[in-house]
């Protein structure tokens, strides 16, 4: 007899702990400009990429996926919905990482394109988080 396997849905909302990650990363970067400046004023140009690497990244932590839902049926067992509404059919991939405070999950869509979900304790509900990677251990997915 088969055992079904109930849904799993959930919401994610930005991350602190990944915005501040994201600033300190770039400002970082931003700070080594200066010191390799005085020798190397070519180094000033690196400020413009590393602010636009910046912009990308915030906003699309900001706009990212809203919602995870797992069905357990079928190819496409994972359902992504953005911030629009739009619902997006995906596989995860084998290249996916968890850890106890950070999930990095990895899809393919199924109109093409590859997107990563990174899921903190910051950013969901733990009760939710913790079946979710229960589910990934053990390798049902």
């Amino acid at each position: 007899m088969k055992q079904l396997t109930p849904r799993i849905s959930l919401e994610i909302t930005p991350s602190f702990y990944l915005g501040c990650f994201i600033l300190f990363s770039h400002l970082a970067a931003l700070a080594t400009v200066p010191v390799l400046a005085i020798e190397y004023p070519f180094f000033l140009l690196f400020v413009i990429p590393v602010l636009y690497s910046w912009v990308r990244a915030w906003r699309r932590q900001q706009r990212g996926f809203r919602r995870l839902e797992w069905n357990g049926e079928g190819a496409w067992k994972w359902r992504l919905f953005d911030v629009d509404g739009r619902i997006h059919h995906a596989q995860l991939l084998g290249n996916s990482r968890v850890w106890s405070g950070l999930m990095v999950l990895n899809f393919r869509l199924r109109k093409g394109g590859r997107r990563s979900v990174f899921l903190l304790a910051d950013n969901s509900n733990a009760q939710q988080c913790r079946r979710l990677r229960v589910r990934l251990v053990t390798g049902d997915w």
